[in-house]
């Protein structure tokens, strides 16, 4: 006869048997039981599963939560930067206005100032103002801006460059013809600046030759005082003196620093050589041992000419005496 697995009962002969596994056999009550535990069980797993996905579902929202937090954090942020920006932005345009408020008011300002003055704005670091002063320099065709514009033609800047050149032209002096010769063969200058190279060539060779042909035919000795000393410095390629230098009684200097002094007479004697002679001592510092100097007139006397020799010979004084028609032949 069969017996319960749960309880040990004997089977009767029609009560009912339950078989939940292959090698189990239980009466109804314990079957019965046996589906209650299982049931449990089942509930159990279910409630444990249940609890895990709520705990996961709590921390993927939390994650979820973080994500936002954090998307939130760089729009701000990335709001922050684009505020700055705007900012720095508005700062930058606000001082670029007032810089070139500034540039505007300095330009204008610069065609009050004197030739000393904007010569000394030609090594200014802002290049517009560079370009500013040589542009004016060769609108006020003052000789004395010369040697500083050919200084000029070396700089980095094609404008400042440009408008150097252009002066150079303006002011019509023959001296800057070997220097802007030696500038237009370069092969590094631009286009605009070798154009305008040409031009101030051509234009300076055009003075040169009207002003050796008048020296050449016209009456010298019926020249006004300043056309005849323009017109002989010219001849030497000097530069006219400045006020300091013409007080000393120097009133021409050449390419190689020599003092020049230029007389509108014949006969000059050994009291201008005299003069010319403490001229030479004030120009030159004390420590130079030969001290250099050029006298142009129309003839000068025998006393003169010893003189030079004496002077020469004992002081390392050395004046040499030029003739009008040495300079015109």
């Amino acid at each position: 006869m069969a017996v319960c697995h749960g309880c040990h009962k004997k089977f009767g002969l029609i009560e009912k048997r339950y078989k939940p596994k292959d090698d189990e056999i239980l009466c109804f009550s314990c079957y019965e039981e046996y589906m209650n535990v299982l049931k449990k069980q089942q509930e159990e797993i279910q409630k444990q599963e249940a609890e895990e996905l709520r705990i996961k579902e709590e921390e993927l929202k939390k994650q979820q939560e973080v994500q936002r937090e954090l998307k939130r954090q760089k729009k701000i942020e990335k709001m922050k930067k684009a505020k700055e920006r705007k900012m720095k932005a508005e700062v930058r345009k606000k001082n670029k206005e007032e810089k070139e408020m500034f540039l505007k008011k300095q330009i204008i300002e610069m065609k009050s100032k004197d030739i000393a003055e904007l010569i000394r704005m030609l090594g200014n670091k802002n290049p517009t103002l560079r370009a500013r002063s040589a542009f004016l320099l060769g609108e006020s065709r003052n000789k004395k801006a010369v040697r500083p514009l050919l200084e000029a033609l070396k700089d980095l800047n094609e404008n400042v460059v440009v408008n150097a050149v252009t002066a150079l032209g303006k002011i019509g002096d023959p001296r800057a013809l070997d220097d802007l010769r030696s500038f237009n063969n370069k092969k590094n200058i631009g286009k605009t600046a070798q154009f305008k190279a040409n031009q101030a060539i051509h234009h300076l060779q055009r003075i040169r030759f009207e002003s050796m042909a008048k020296m050449a035919v016209s009456n010298v000795r019926e020249m006004s005082w300043q056309d005849f000393e323009d017109s002989v410095t010219e001849a030497l390629h000097a530069e006219p003196s400045d006020t300091r230098t013409s007080d000393m009684g120097v009133d021409g200097i050449t390419p190689e620093g020599i003092p020049i002094q230029i007389k509108q007479s014949d006969n000059i004697g050994r009291n201008v050589i005299d003069n010319f002679e403490t001229a030479l001592r004030r120009y030159y510092p004390s420590e130079k041992k030969v001290k250099k100097g050029i006298i142009v007139a129309f003839s000068f006397t025998r006393g003169a000419h010893v003189e030079v020799e004496r002077a020469r010979r004992e002081e390392n004084i050395e004046i040499k005496l030029v003739t009008v028609d040495e300079i015109i032949g």
